[in-house]
This record gives C-alpha cells, sequence and structure tokens, in this order.
C-alpha cells in the first residue's frame, strides 16, 4: 500500500510543478463585457416590464400590452 501513496503523491507533484499561466487576449475581455452588459440589460428589461404597475398598464393600448 505504501508504494501507492508514494505514486500518487510523486504524481501531483509532478502535475503541480507543470502548470502554466495563459493569459487571454484582450478581445476576448472585451467581447466578454459587451456579452454580460447586454445580458443585464435584457435582464433588467424583463424586469421592467414583467413587474410593471397596473396603473401603467391601463394607460396603454391593448395592442401594447
Amino acid at each position: 500500500m505504501s508504494f501507492l501513496y508514494f505514486k500518487t503523491t510523486n504524481l501531483n507533484q509532478l502535475i503541480m510543478t507543470t502548470t502554466t499561466n495563459i493569459k487571454p487576449p484582450a478581445w476576448f475581455w472585451m467581447v466578454s463585457a459587451l456579452g454580460l452588459g447586454w445580458n443585464i440589460k435584457g435582464a433588467i428589461a424583463y424586469l421592467g416590464q414583467a413587474y410593471m404597475p397596473i396603473a401603467t398598464l391601463e394607460q396603454m393600448s391593448q395592442e401594447e400590452r
């Protein structure tokens, strides 16, 4: 059993020492921020429509509701 323990420990040390730091390009962060903003804008628009007060709905025509 001790052989397996040492083998696992050596494998974990090997994995931990061979990691690399890869930084995503700047365009990735710009596209991600744009997508996140778009999703937040859509969520706010949905919530604004879903929880619209009754008084505001009464002022709208039937087609707008």
